[in-house]
């Protein structure tokens, strides 16, 4: 990730809402980036900008 982009801070991302998931989790995808799936019981909960904050360096790192 070069440096202007880490500057353009949040990434671009996809959130998924998921039945089945029973945490949050980030995956980057070559096709589409950064996805971010949220389990659905817990959507009204979840701040997406809280995550991005906490997950920042793994972000950067596999970006």
């Amino acid at each position: 990730m070069s440096e202007s982009e880490i500057l353009a801070w949040p990434p671009p991302y996809t959130l998924r809402i998921s039945k089945k998931a029973k945490r949050v989790n980030l995956r980057i995808l070559p096709q589409t980036g950064l996805e971010i799936v949220v389990p659905q019981r817990q959507q009204k909960y979840i701040k997406i900008e809280q995550i991005l904050h906490e997950f920042k360096d793994w972000i950067i790192k596999h970006s």
